[in-house]
């Protein structure tokens, strides 16, 4: 039956619909399909159903449109507050990354770190002796294995940690007070989701 009624409305599109919206619409196609053959002639049924389906693509498009145009603005505006809480600091929004990084999760191998960061090694590399040639961060020696090293945090680089840390503690408590306690919990629930569909290989 979808080949006969619509190959060409649904060529290429059904697999970017959401899977509840998808289902509920089959479910009610295929009882349309059962009933209303019996009750209308073949050619108006085909007419109906390929105007049906072409209506829920172009409301699929324009949704797809809207959470597309929400996703750019929303990591724009991070992506803008970011800068403006580095702007003004002796070190660049990246190098804050680097020490956001190394406050969490303590002394740690560059290795680790340029994974963690989402960089190559050469960059990591300049990234750290720029900090270093600033007195925010040390390398250690790894005991157990001379050619690699541990980054730490110095005095001064857990102040511009704790620094950027607070700051990310302020807009959480931004959103908590804007969205409720409730909204704000399935906010960050949702959140955690997004991230970890992005982290999967596409």
């Amino acid at each position: 039956m979808r080949s006969l009624y619509f190959p060409s409305l649904l060529q290429g599109h059904s697999p970017s619909l959401p899977s509840a919206l998808l289902a509920s619409f089959m479910d009610a196609l295929l009882s349309y399909c059962v009933v209303m053959p019996m009750l209308i002639p073949l050619p108006l049924f085909t007419l109906t159903i390929n105007l049906f389906t072409y209506t829920l693509i172009i409301k699929v498009k324009d949704m797809n449109n809207t959470y597309s145009s929400i996703l750019v603005e929303f990591f724009e505006q991070m992506n803008s507050w970011e800068h403006s809480i580095a702007e003004g600091r002796a070190i660049s929004l990246a190098q804050l990354h680097l020490l956001e990084v190394v406050g969490d999760h303590g002394s740690m191998r560059m290795k680790e770190l340029s994974e963690r960061l989402g960089v190559t090694t050469g960059t990591l590399t300049v990234m750290t002796h720029r900090l270093l040639a600033k007195g925010y961060v040390i390398k250690q020696k790894d005991p157990d294995d001379r050619r690699s090293f541990f980054i730490e945090l110095t005095e001064i680089g857990r102040e511009e940690y704790a620094y950027h840390h607070h700051m990310h503690e302020h807009l959480i408590e931004e959103i908590t007070k804007e969205l409720g306690e409730a909204e704000s919990k399935e906010f960050f629930r949702q959140l955690e989701q997004v991230k970890q569909v992005m982290e999967e290989p596409s």
